[in-house]
């Protein structure tokens, strides 16, 4: 579970962004190579140094070893010769707020203005199970 109302902060914490220094970069194909199979769903934008144990994470946005694909970069609405890496960045975090649940994770907002709201809604929902449940 996850507790936030910034959950690009909280993304970019879970896959250690800055201790990486992860950055994402324009990773164009050479037309020309016909010896590498490159499947029709990659974009041409990579994250490097991104994070081994998310290689395993099965999600349509990216591909083992930072590679982004097409449904990150197909929400941008300008050409993608223009389309700079901070603008990639910022929808790549967006895409994995909505699929957050398919990479295993559970978001829960806070509902109140309280910057502690996420945290006392769980507790208070934690407590009422173990009552329901006759533990406490």
């Amino acid at each position: 579970w996850i507790f936030s109302d910034d959950i690009k902060a909280i993304l970019k914490e879970l896959m250690q962004f800055d201790k990486r220094k992860m950055k994402i970069v324009k990773a164009p194909f050479n037309p020309d190579n016909k010896s590498i199979l490159r499947p029709e769903i990659l974009s041409s934008w990579k994250i490097n140094n991104f994070p081994e144990e998310w290689d395993a994470c099965i999600c349509d946005l990216f591909i083992p070893q930072g590679h982004l694909t097409r449904a990150v970069v197909e929400r941008i609405k300008m050409p993608e010769e223009k389309i700079e890496p901070e603008l990639v960045e910022v929808n790549f975090l967006y895409c994995l707020e909505d699929n957050i649940d398919k990479l295993g994770y559970q978001l829960l907002k806070p509902r109140g203005s309280s910057k502690y709201a996420a945290i006392k809604t769980y507790l208070s929902e934690w407590e009422e199970d173990e009552q329901d449940a006759g533990l406490l």
